[in-house]
């Protein structure tokens, strides 16, 4: 079906351009390009029962005696009066002047428009003549398409309909027939023709759950073909003895059950000979790193080196900080890795990797350089997983010789979501936080409170806490949107006697460094960032962060900045500072005010925001799918994923002639859509 369009009548190489312009470059395209929402003209309305502001569907007689044309406030009316057996109603066309030679040629016609009261009476308003040629895709429910510049909705109508009517049988079920039968669906040509052109409600359900089906059937192959793979796929075993109890007694304190289950579950993975793939996510603060650490003390009680890779500087010093309090005296040489970092220590860092001298390294994207090689890499980590690309993360594993991965989150992501995107990997999760966590409270401020905020700041400082201040750009391009700048000038100037740093995205990485750890070491009071601070900082002494334009946030987004606090035994204060009157926006701030709950949230952000934008993807087309929703397809996504297990259970290669379409849509698929993620 991946034909050229100029290959269909009526479609030369100028409207070829057009139509790439909406994202059409092939008759696959063109068939996917789904109305936006439909006219109903299934049934023809009597005029006397036309009602305002209705979209209406009336077969009348042209009274030529009245029709006329006439400007009024600078626009070009024609008019005429139309009747039928029921009564009469006055039809109008705003500046189109060809109207006028084009009724005068007609006695009777099908009209389709908006029916409007002036005056107490009734008009139609520049309303569609349907030709009689026409009629057949002009009938019951008619697509009503996103268009662009020199295309119209009648063409695209007709040349979808004339693709169904002439080339129908061209297209091939994707879908096997046997779960076409099981699942009561219907065949592809049907359910394509349907979401143009429905007879009913009914038929486009029919259609809309049949393609959706479909869509999710060719996502979960795929993932469970590449799960089956690495699974196939000998990796390394490393040997255990008891390390979990050893690796226990390193901790200086307890861990929740969730952690310990999580452990067991890398522990079974890393005992085998099947490369590990696993997904750790868990709530901010819940404990992932320390959980994620028993991993590369397994593989260095096993002789092998292990790779932690983490998307900022202060992110890498932060895990460095926190193994070595653990793993002081256990005899592992670690090393940070930064792009930051003098020439000639890199290279000495390198060439320790390289002959097995290091059997740890933390770092950034300096770790996927080519020139970076290890001794024998048996674990590769990587932490905030949605901030690395797949390319990224294949060069560090193919460092090794199949090491195992371990890939962390600390956006929790929804069930049906993770079958999704997360398909190919198990998952663990940590949902319990660690005992003595208080509550964050989170209030929603107008900025006429400021000032009343700031001198509870002021407490917190007196009493030894530490606040951060975080805005979401650094330029003053926008008077709406409090740049970082701004917000650090404020406070110098209102909170003289406390000692302020700034971070932002623009500073060179040793003046960004040297800031945050004054803040770490308690040499500062308040900390103005940008959302640098987002990921994985760990400041116990710090018990307030006040967000600014928090409206310009995500909700997953302030779930994780407000993660910065809370993290000692105090009580911890979350301030959304935003003016912002807009109902939607205020409700969806309100969300954390009234829920501490990282899974909650996610899942009212996925709500809120769609798959792709929610993970951020959506501008790389990653997620763009047509019909999937988790939300609305959550029990469907659980039947697909079984089958299509079942599929590669019984049939890895998909022979047989019930899955040749199905083979060669896998491969479209994931030709565009880079969303493997390991």
């Amino acid at each position: 079906m991946y034909k050229e369009l100029t290959d269909l009548p009526g479609i030369g190489a100028k409207t070829a351009e057009k139509l790439k312009k909406l994202g059409i470059y092939t008759i696959e395209d063109m068939l996917y390009h789904y109305p936006f929402r439909y006219d109903n003209r299934s049934r023809v309305i009597p005029v006397r029962e036309l009602l305002h502001d209705q979209k209406s569907l009336i077969r009348v007689q042209m009274d030529k005696s009245t029709l006329k044309r006439r400007y009024a406030k600078a626009k070009r009316i024609v008019e005429i009066k139309c009747f039928d057996d029921t009564g009469a109603v006055q039809v109008i066309w705003f500046n189109q002047p060809y109207m006028y030679d084009k009724i005068s040629k007609l006695e009777s016609s099908l009209l389709f428009g908006t029916v409007k009261d002036f005056n107490g009476k009734k008009h139609l308003v520049n309303p569609e003549i349907i030709d009689k040629n026409k009629e057949t895709y002009n009938k019951g429910y008619t697509p009503v398409y996103k268009l662009t510049q020199g295309l119209t909705n009648n063409f695209l109508k007709k040349v979808t309909h004339d693709y169904f009517e002439n080339h129908a049988d061209s297209i091939e079920d994707i879908i096997p027939h046997y779960l076409i039968q099981k699942y009561k669906l219907i065949i592809r040509k049907n359910a394509l023709k349907w979401m143009h052109f429905p007879p009913s409600e009914k038929h486009y359900q029919k259609a809309k759950i049949t393609l959706a089906f479909e869509e999710l059937l060719v996502l979960q192959l795929g993932l469970a073909a590449l799960k089956a793979q690495k699974t196939s796929e000998k990796g390394i075993y490393f040997n255990y003895k008891n390390e979990i109890e050893k690796y226990l007694k390193l901790i200086p304190f307890e861990l929740t059950t969730d952690q310990y289950r999580c452990l067991v579950d890398i522990k079974s993975d890393m005992n085998s000979t099947m490369p590990m793939n696993r997904l750790l996510q868990g709530d901010v603060g819940s404990g992932k790193t320390v959980t994620a650490f028993f991993s590369v003390f397994l593989s260095f009680c096993n002789h092998y080196q292990s790779a932690m890779m983490v998307p900022t500087e202060i992110l890498a010093r932060q895990h460095m900080k926190s193994f070595n309090e653990i793993f002081n005296n256990t005899g592992i040489r670690a090393e940070l890795l930064l792009g930051s970092q003098k020439e000639k220590i890199k290279k000495d860092i390198k060439s320790r990797l390289e002959s097995g001298e290091i059997d740890f390294v933390i770092g950034t994207h300096a770790l996927i350089q080519e020139s970076v090689k290890f001794f024998n890499l048996g674990l590769v980590i990587t932490d905030e997983q949605h901030r690395f690309g797949v390319n990224q993360r294949a060069v560090l594993s193919g460092k090794g010789n199949r090491p195992d991965v371990l890939v962390m989150s600390a956006t929790p992501i929804p069930r049906t979501l993770s079958l999704i995107v997360y398909g190919d990997l198990d998952i663990s999760t940590i949902k319990e936080l660690p005992p003595g966590r208080k509550k964050i409270d989170t209030f929603l401020l107008k900025r006429k409170k400021y000032d009343q905020m700031l001198r509870f700041v002021e407490k917190q400082i007196k009493s030894g806490r530490q606040i951060y201040f975080v805005a979401p750009s650094i330029f003053e391009n926008d008077n709406a949107i409090e740049s970082v700048e701004k917000v650090y000038a404020h406070l110098v100037d209102n909170l003289t006697y406390c000692r302020i740093g700034l971070v932002h995205g623009r500073q060179k990485n040793e003046e960004k460094e040297s800031v945050f750890g004054q803040f770490l070491d308690g040499e500062l009071d308040i900390l103005v960032s940008t959302t640098v601070i987002e990921v994985g900082v760990n400041v116990p002494n710090a018990s307030v962060i006040v967000i600014e334009s928090a409206e310009r946030f995500g909700l997953s987004q302030l779930h994780q900045l407000r993660g910065r606090v809370g993290r000692g035994s105090y009580q911890s204060y979350c301030f959304l500072v935003s003016d912002t009157n807009n109902e939607t926006t205020l409700k969806r701030l309100e969300t954390l005010t009234i829920s501490n709950d990282g899974f909650f949230i996610a899942n009212e952000d996925l709500k809120l925001r769609g798959p792709g934008e929610f993970l951020g993807t959506k501008q790389h087309g990653e997620l763009d799918f047509k019909f999937i929703n988790p939300l609305n397809y959550g029990k469907m996504i659980e039947i697909v994923k079984d089958e299509a297990d079942r599929i590669i259970d019984e049939n890895p290669n998909l022979r047989g002639e019930d899955f040749n379409a199905l083979n060669n849509s896998i491969s479209e698929f994931y030709k565009h859509k880079k969303i493997i993620l390991n």
